[in-house]
């Protein structure tokens, strides 16, 4: 699988926003993400997490049923968690 990590939110940052933002996806025969939604997640982080989960490419047989490529659903978490400097 190949991840985009998302960068962390000016807003976000300036309110120290943080936490986890779970992302539903829906990936193709092709193995790109072809729709992604916040399932939740801080409202400020909820943006940069669709961007990136936009981003992500899987590797082959995730979608496999029945050794046939099928598009299906999964889903991901995000971590946006940092610290400000002293």
């Amino acid at each position: 699988m190949k991840k985009v990590e998302p960068e962390y939110p000016a807003a976000a940052r300036s309110v120290r926003a943080n936490g986890k933002v779970v992302v539903r996806i829906l990936v193709n025969k092709k193995d790109d993400v072809v729709e992604a939604c916040v399932v939740e997640g801080h409202l400020l982080l909820r943006a940069a997490s669709l961007e990136v989960a936009k981003q992500w490419k899987f590797k082959r047989n995730f979608g496999f049923i029945d050794y046939k490529p099928k598009e299906c659903f999964a889903e991901a978490d995000l971590a946006f968690n940092f610290q400000l400097p002293e």
